[in-house]
């Protein structure tokens, strides 16, 4: 195809963005502005600018000297796809991959020089938890005193930064608590997700010439979503850019939203200063949503500081009113959106239901449940992380590297053998005695007799067996295998429950994936071989699966439930924001200015997933933690949109006051904001009486050091832990459920009280 023929149809800005080929270029693309259409038809523009001729090339640009890369399979595997219906069977070596990928393939060919063998592991949040753990015993830490969690949040922080870290004094830990999990990581020939990019950061640093010799390959790079890169991921792609500086990056500094990741938004905000001399195209034209939802959504984000200039525009009509629909309290959200859907009368796809917390999904699913409504919701296990597929892994893994000590500790008593703690800890103190790795160590303890010795032995011999035939065997047949000779479908077999056969299917679907492998093409366009490598790429592949199993299918005929950060790059008809009230949305943990700006930045994206129709919803009152109501603050986001945009805000709720705003920035922790008093609900409907508060008056230490952590793992027996109003207190027991365990907890001021911990906005104190 022609230029003109890939420019045909395009907007101006998008025709600019395509035909800017050379040099740095900034693409600004504002929601729903055709940022993809823009990126694949630049790749084939490329392409069809280093044609000389029918299947010919010219020698300084091939398909495979272009470089795509984004942050999830799924839209590497849209833009591969569009681009191959432009232009051919050429689009299949051109490489378009995830950060993650790229650098695997990378490290696969040319880690050596770093000291690592080129068929190591990668270890996912589970893995590089059981390394934190041990690293945490051999300095005989308390898991109680530093939760190995927040060890792993830090460690990811500090990678992702490629800095020295916070050390805070001279007696912190985390230097030493580093410097080991490094080094078993090396030992096991291993390396976690952040070791990924910053390993290559490191290789193409201190050896030049593999630098140089991937320079020559990828003379074009493109990069999606660049407002969500760290500083690693920034390093990376400045010495892949080179002197030549072809780098084109597209991004929207209005939707970054994953500084909890790490992202950097300075990194599109500072580009041209970067990369002096740098193209800026801004992509305004949006083409998902109606008029009045684009003047909610900028409505809001305008009033952030850090961005940069731009304003959404729309051929399209203005459509409906953003509707704010103002319910009675919290537990009335999930009948006002249910019964908005059934007036509306659309299929349930249409719709989704966007909060800023997992915790709101509750009201909603139980109002949809009883409706008998189909729902799906977003962000659950996903399936290489269940624990079936896991273990299978863990065995294949083991037998793709013997150094692999967390993949055998993983599965060595899985199905049970009689391994227990004592076993394992004489089976890592005969590893440590003859520095060999702990399949060697259970080899050597297997002839030794009792009944830990015969167990070791009988392992070590189904080891040796499956090795044989690991070159033999078809991928998804050892998958079979594998599962077969361990014992672990007689295990669940044996188990006689509708869990266990779901348990089986999922070893049955993990063999079906392993056939898929062969018949996907690389990043090169190549098929990997039957044998020991296509094992290895099936781990990888495996290892790197990610956000795209978390995304809905289209058309599933089912309303979707998901948080504001898992709705990025998804657009639903009708799309309702639930729970628009300070330290709501914003999140109460919203303190610093730059924290309400990402807020805002969120709620950016929320608004505009909505092509049609958008709601809001806002409780007057919310039931806190000990069962009395609290009035609720209107969002301040609510407040931003202008009046001709928003309907359903009641007299005397039109603006926040000064004062207020000034309580609200920031939001301190423990501290709500005082709501002046204000009328009843209508003048026909009278506030309901609501049981008084009791008198709370607790007052943060100062220096007190707290970390939320990332999952509710960390909530154990024995933990400290800070709760908002009630301040300090010790966890005396855990029960219910894991997905939101129920703790009691003593606080000093307030005696024992019952909470849930998904709603409870706890934090870990740490005491150093």
């Amino acid at each position: 195809m022609t230029l003109a023929e890939l420019t045909d149809g395009l907007n101006p800005e998008q025709r600019r963005a395509v035909a800017t080929l050379d040099g740095p270029l900034l693409i600004l693309a504002g929601a729903g502005s055709g940022k993809t259409r823009v990126l694949t038809r630049r790749i084939a523009a490329l392409l069809a600018r280093g044609t000389v001729g029918e299947g010919a090339f010219a020698p300084w640009l091939r398909p495979w000297n272009i470089l795509a890369v984004t942050f999830t399979n799924k839209a590497a595997g849209e833009m591969r796809h569009r681009v191959e219906a432009l232009v051919g069977e050429s689009a299949r070596h051109v490489w378009v991959s995830t950060f993650h990928s790229t650098c695997v393939r990378i490290l696969r060919q040319d880690i050596e020089p770093l000291g690592w063998r080129r068929d190591f592991v990668i270890y996912d949040d589970d893995d590089q938890l059981r390394v934190i753990k041990a690293v945490l015993e051999e300095f005989k830490i308390s898991p109680k005193e530093l939760p190995p969690a927040a060890v792993r949040g830090r460690i990811d922080r500090y990678k992702n930064g490629l800095s020295a870290g916070e050390y805070l004094a001279r007696s912190d830990p985390f230097p030493k608590l580093l410097a080991s999990y490094d080094a078993r990581l090396k030992k096991a020939n291993a390396l976690d997700f952040n070791d990924l990019i910053n390993k290559v950061v490191q290789l193409w640093t201190e050896n030049p010439a593999v630098l140089t010799r991937w320079q020559d390959r990828w003379r074009y790079v493109l990069v999606d979503e660049y407002q969500d890169t760290n500083p690693a991921q920034y390093s990376l792609l400045k010495l892949l850019a080179g002197e030549a500086r072809n780098l084109a990056v597209v991004g929207d500094d209005d939707q970054s939203i994953y500084r909890f990741r790490g992202a950097d938004l300075r990194n599109i905000l500072e580009f041209e200063q970067d990369f002096p001399g740098a193209a800026v195209i801004k992509l305004e034209q949006n083409y998902r949503s109606k008029g009045n939802i684009l003047k909610a959504a900028s409505g809001v984000v305008r009033n952030n500081k850090a961005r940069k200039d731009k304003t959404l525009r729309t051929e399209a009509e203005d459509g409906e009113l953003v509707k704010l629909l103002m319910t009675e309290d919290d537990a009335a959200e999930g009948e006002t959106i249910v019964n908005t859907m059934l007036r509306l009368g659309r299929n349930w796809s249409d719709y989704a239901v966007i909060y800023r917390t997992n915790a709101l999904s509750r009201q909603v699913e139980q109002v949809l449940t009883r409706n008998r409504i189909p729902y799906t919701l977003v962000g659950g296990r996903k399936f290489y992380d269940r624990m079936e597929v896991k273990d299978i892994l863990g065995y294949l893994r083991l037998l793709n590297n013997p150094d692999d000590d967390i993949a055998l500790a993983r599965v060595v008593n899985v199905p049970a053998r009689g391994l227990g703690d004592k076993a394992m800890e004489s089976l890592r103190a005969e590893a440590a005695r003859h520095g060999t790795n702990l399949r060697a160590a259970a080899r050597a303890l297997g002839g030794t007799g009792g009944r830990a010795g015969n167990a070791l032995a009988a392992f070590s011999l189904l080891m040796d067996r499956l090795e044989g035939v690991v070159p033999l065997m078809p991928l998804s047949d050892l998958v079979a295998y594998v599962a077969t000779e361990t014992g672990y479908i007689a295990m669940l077999e044996a188990e006689d429950t509708d869990e266990a056969r779901g348990r089986i299917e999922n070893i049955r679907e993990l063999q079906r994936s392993a056939a898929a492998v062969l018949e996907e093409p690389d990043d090169d366009g190549n098929v990997p071989e039957p044998g020991p490598m296509s094992l290895r790429y099936f781990l990888d592949r495996a290892t790197l699966s990610g956000q795209a199993d978390e995304l809905p299918d289209e058309g599933a005929g089912s309303v979707t439930l998901l948080t504001a950060h898992l709705a990025k790059g998804l657009e639903f008809p009708v799309v309702f924001v639930i729970g628009m009230v300070e330290k709501g949305f914003p999140h109460a943990r919203a303190e610093l200015e730059e924290d309400i700006e990402e807020e805002r930045r969120l709620a950016y994206v929320a608004f505009t997933r909505a092509r049609e129709r958008l709601f809001l919803t806002s409780p007057r009152r919310r039931r806190g933690l000990e069962g009395w109501y609290e009035d609720a603050v209107l969002s301040r986001f609510v407040h931003e949109i202008p009046e001709d945009a928003l309907s359903g805000r009641e007299p005397g709720r039109g603006h926040m006051p000064a004062w207020r705003l000034g309580n609200l920035t920031p939001l301190g922790r423990g501290t709500p904001a005082a709501a002046p008093s204000r009328p009843g609900w209508s003048s026909e409907r009278p506030a309901p009486a609501r049981a008084p508060a009791p008198t709370r008056s607790f007052a943060r230490p100062a220096g007190l050091r707290t970390l939320v952590p990332e999952n509710l793992d960390s909530f154990i027996t024995g933990a400290e832990v800070l709760h908002p109003s009630l301040g300090i207190g010790t966890i005396q027991t855990r029960d219910g459920t894991p997905g939101n365990p129920r703790l009691t907890i003593h606080f000093a001021g307030a005696g024992p009280r019952t909470v849930y911990a998904v709603t409870a906005a706890l934090e870990l104190v740490i005491r150093s």
